[in-house]
């Protein structure tokens, strides 16, 4: 039984030990599926994107065979502003990826939003605090 769980935990890997591909690298790998109209394919090569970039600016260890929701949950300590939506981001992935599930031009976007929100959060950064309109606060520095 221990053989079939390492071995499970493998496949559910983000980032293989041998994907040496930049985030830009899988941001353009992601591009080009969706160009193609392969939405399952851009969904999983951006969300690899995101947790390479967060690589690549220190949040996280280079890690191979992390999961995506050990990348979301360690992540999200760091940039609490972008918590709920990295939790997301790593249940479309494994939905898509392990799942099995269609992915659709709309979870693209999502993933796409996810790449932007996260490239734009600073560590320990805490979420906007929304008015009673919805927009952000004065106390978050929107003016």
């Amino acid at each position: 039984m221990r053989g079939r769980v390492t071995a499970r935990r493998r496949a559910q890997a983000v980032l293989a030990a041998d994907d040496r591909r930049t985030a830009d690298d899988l941001r353009a790998a992601a591009d080009a599926a969706a160009a193609a109209g392969d939405w399952a394919g851009a969904v999983a090569e951006r969300f690899r994107a995101v947790v390479r970039a967060l690589e690549e600016r220190g949040v996280l260890d280079e890690r191979p065979g992390r999961t995506a929701h050990e990348a979301a949950g360690l992540a999200a300590r760091a940039l609490p502003a972008v918590a709920g939506d990295l939790a997301r981001g790593g249940d479309r992935f494994d939905d898509v990826v392990y799942g099995h599930r269609g992915a659709t031009p709309e979870d693209d976007r999502r993933l796409r939003d996810l790449d932007a929100a996260v490239r734009a959060a600073r560590v320990g950064q805490v979420p906007a605090v929304a008015t009673a309109t919805g927009g952000p606060s004065a106390s978050d520095g929107a003016a």
